[in-house]
């Protein structure tokens, strides 16, 4: 069964220790900033889901072509890497929005996992940049 600490551990094990603790700093940095930034905002972020739902479409789609077409293009696995980062950072905002807004307090799980995807999903992403 998938597990994201399993795909985590094997992704980090390729990384120096410093080039890890790097993107782990940048990725709570962002994490952070991004947290502060929709409490703080009087915008409703409700409305993402259907964008957020496109571009990880897009993302994946993009991906899966560039595994099987131009699997060796660096510029291409940046450009995929750099979008990644904007996607999970977009679900960073709307699942905080959502968990602050919108979930009620028996659905702490939920919103816990969602983060806790978002965080992952970005470290690997910012991981992959170094």
């Amino acid at each position: 069964m998938y597990h994201p600490a399993y795909v985590l551990g094997i992704a980090v094990a390729h990384y120096d220790n410093h080039i890890i603790l790097q993107a782990l700093a940048i990725t709570f940095a962002v994490f952070l900033a991004l947290t502060i930034f929709t409490f703080n905002s009087k915008y409703d972020f409700s409305g993402m889901a259907p964008y957020l739902l496109s571009s990880l479409i897009v993302l994946l789609t993009a991906s899966m072509i560039h595994f099987l077409v131009l699997p060796f293009n660096r510029t291409m696995d940046t450009v995929i890497t750099v979008g990644g980062c904007l996607v999970f950072s977009a679900f960073i905002v709307f699942d905080t929005y959502s968990i602050n807004k919108r979930l009620s307090p028996d659905e702490f799980v939920l919103g816990a996992i969602s983060l806790y995807l978002d965080f992952v999903n970005l470290f690997l992403r910012i991981l992959r940049l170094s």
